[in-house]
């Protein structure tokens, strides 16, 4: 049994390990949440929420009530403004976001106030916007939404609704602080979560505070110590993985961290119950196989790989360690200037610089995510580093994937995790056979997998000599630094180097991958038996393989030299001053794309058509995958200034409609 195993008694001590960085990241959320205002995002505030919802509900119907029946009453002014919103639900929940995202600390009641009544009048506003510009609304709320920042969401709804003239009641300070006030009353009588507070400072003003009641803060503090143990950080285990034999056992050893489900799914208790009656030895037996799979960490890679993050090495593979300064602000721009004192050619620059700026700090938010990834994936590999081998408790998806469960660091991470891992067990290369997949595996790291099999081994042979010089001494020779997967390559220029100077005789530890090509598809056609898909996927035998991404590509540039004099307009836009732009035209988008095609932009697009995607799909895959990179490389030659949504859209549009249903199908 593996409760007999020498290192059982370290695996418990390190499952504890897990338990208590999973308890220090819980309570540095919370921290992170008091201090930014945002408490109604921990979980033990949004089970609070859902408990009084109802019964703010019922205060505010029961106001709306007595204050639409004429009856004269404090703060009855706030009626008219609730019935604009007429959603007493929505009302209810902004009320209460509101109040408990500051629990844990105080508000003046004018401060939490205004802020329940501002937000409420956003949603007005943002009524306004749809109403009267649908199209534009549509557009802004879906970048809005890509953010959880109130901030930036507010700006990015409003900011354009203004810019199109859209009309905006505004309330008063007195209405918004009459209005709030009114709320958070019928908050703090209807739940007992809060008081309304005097505090005398000994002068002759005595502050008004909104402050949780003992009582709440005890109930959120028993309940973040119940749910904290609940989220541990989980690492691989240094013992073979507990055998999965219910859908209710396997993974971990002990109830130091949480238990694992077999399969990952939300509170549906009752499916693995219904698992749990099943038969189901295959699925056991194949889990068990893959979790079993030992591993080890490769160190030639992870002693380059900490080389060049120590010092802050400005190269590609690993993320920027700093951040990106931001743009000098123009020299004119002094602090007391607002808008209506520029002209307008400083306000023009102010905005390019605004712009600009705002494209630094997505950037940076962007590395400063890399960054966290990163480093955490060497914590991980620098822990379990002296350990001759390690294992992976894996989990099932709903649809019968098979995924690890560990973070940070895992087989199917990415470029980066997957160089720093090896199989601890060692196979013997004994033939040609085996120096032939240890070469087609090399050269696909740098792209080269659209060749036969012996193609591929003599792009080796071909690139022999910088692939072991990158071996001998990787900081100095970077040919390995220009594949496609860098980390990667890097570890197969150490086994290449192994196997020279070793032979037949070397061992190599190299996960050696084998990758479908394009499975969504694979799988239609293998079940239709469709001889066209199938040879286009590689389910057909073929002397080299078939590239359908690249097909793609290539009938997607065949459409577009059919637009290059398509004058059909796309869209009239407008400057700032209301004047009309040159009209965008087809042509304009066909000439922009020309030359600039290739199977990258096909490639998720296509591959996710199996898998449900649509034509808004499409072109959102574009636009990120391709597009919004584009336009952020300087001196990139990008040809779509400030349509790049339009350019988006025109490509998703030739792939999903005039590439994939017309000549795929037909």
């Amino acid at each position: 049994m593996t409760k007999n195993h020498p290192l059982f008694q370290q695996q418990l001590v390190l499952e504890e390990e897990m338990r208590s960085m999973g308890i220090a990241r819980f309570n540095d959320q919370i921290n992170k949440a008091k201090e930014k205002s945002r408490e109604s995002r921990t979980q033990a505030v949004r089970r609070l929420m859902g408990h009084v919802h109802a019964e703010v509900v019922a205060g505010i119907e029961e106001f709306m009530k007595e204050a639409g029946s004429g009856k004269a009453g404090p703060k009855h002014s706030a009626y008219k403004f609730i019935k604009l919103l007429d959603n007493t639900d929505l009302v209810a929940h902004v009320t209460i976001r509101s109040v408990l995202d500051t629990v844990s600390g105080q508000e003046t009641l004018q401060r939490a106030a205004l802020k329940v009544a501002s937000l409420l009048e956003d949603e007005v506003h943002f009524r306004q916007f749809k109403k009267a510009v649908p199209r534009a609304y549509k557009k802004a709320h879906e970048r809005a939404s890509k953010s959880s920042d109130t901030r930036y969401r507010r700006n990015t709804m409003l900011m354009p609704a203004r810019k199109l003239g859209v009309a905006l009641d505004e309330w008063s300070s007195r209405d918004k602080l009459l209005l709030g006030t009114k709320l958070i009353e019928i908050f703090v009588v209807r739940t007992g979560l809060a008081t309304i507070t005097r505090v005398s400072d000994g002068g002759h003003r005595t502050p008004i505070f909104l402050r949780a009641t003992q009582a709440t803060l005890d109930w959120l503090k028993d309940e973040n110590v119940r749910t904290e143990w609940m989220q541990p950080v989980y690492l691989p285990t240094i013992i073979p993985p507990k055998p999965w034999t219910s859908p209710f056992s396997g993974g971990y050893w002990s109830g130091r961290v949480r238990r694992l489900p077999l399969v990952k799914t939300r509170h549906n208790r009752a499916y693995l119950e219904e698992l749990a009656d099943r038969d189901m030895p295959d699925v056991y037996a194949g889990i068990n196989a893959i979790q079993n799979t030992p591993w080890t960490i490769n160190a030639k890679v992870l002693e380059v790989m900490e080389f060049f993050w120590n010092n802050h090495c400005d190269i590609l593979i690993i993320p920027q360690a700093e951040d990106e300064p931001l743009p000098t602000k123009p020299a004119w721009l002094i602090s007391d200037m607002t808008k209506d004192t520029m002209s307008k050619q400083q306000l023009e620059t102010f905005k390019e610089w605004k712009h600009a700026c705002g494209q630094v700090h997505e950037r940076n938010a962007e590395a400063l995510g890399k960054r966290l990834a990163f480093t955490r994936m060497l914590m991980v590999a620098k822990r379990f580093a002296n350990h001759e081998e390690f294992y992976f408790p894996h989990q099932l998806d709903w649809r019968g994937r098979v995924y690890p469960v560990p973070l940070y660091l895992t087989p199917q991470g990415n470029d980066a995790q997957r160089g720093l891992l090896e199989f601890a067990r060692a196979c013997p290369i004994t033939d040609d056979d085996g120096v032939l997949w240890l070469a087609v595996h090399g050269a696909g790291l740098w792209g080269v997998d659209k060749v036969s099999l012996e193609g591929r081994k003599q792009w080796v042979l071909d690139n022999e000599g910088a692939i072991l010089d990158s071996a001998r001494d990787p900081y100095s020779n970077t040919f390995w630094m220009d594949a496609e997967k860098p980390w990667q390559a890097l570890a197969f220029c150490f086994d290449w180097l192994g196997w020279k100077t070793e032979g037949y005789a070397y061992e190599s530890c190299l996960p050696v991958q084998m990758d479908g090509t394009c499975n969504g598809l694979q799988n239609f056609s293998a079940i239709l038996r469709d001889e066209i898909g199938g040879a286009a996927v590689n389910l057909v035998p073929a002397d080299k393989p078939n590239d359908i991404y690249a097909t793609v590509a290539e009938r997607v540039i065949e459409m577009i030299s059919a637009d290059l004099d398509n004058e059909e307009v796309v869209c009239v836009r407008r400057n700032l001053d209301g004047s009309e732009r040159e009209p965008l035209r087809i042509c304009d988008l066909a000439r922009g794309w020309a030359g600039n095609v290739n199977r990258k932009v096909t490639k998720r697009p296509v591959m996710t058509l199996a898998y449900g995607a649509k034509l808004y799909g499409f072109k959102e895959m574009v636009m990120v995958d391709t597009v919004k990179p584009w336009a952020a490389k300087k001196d990139s030659g990008y040809p779509f200034a400030d349509y790049g949504w339009q350019a988006a859209d025109y490509m998703g549009k030739l792939v999903f409609r005039r590439v994939i249903l017309t000549h795929l199908r037909g």
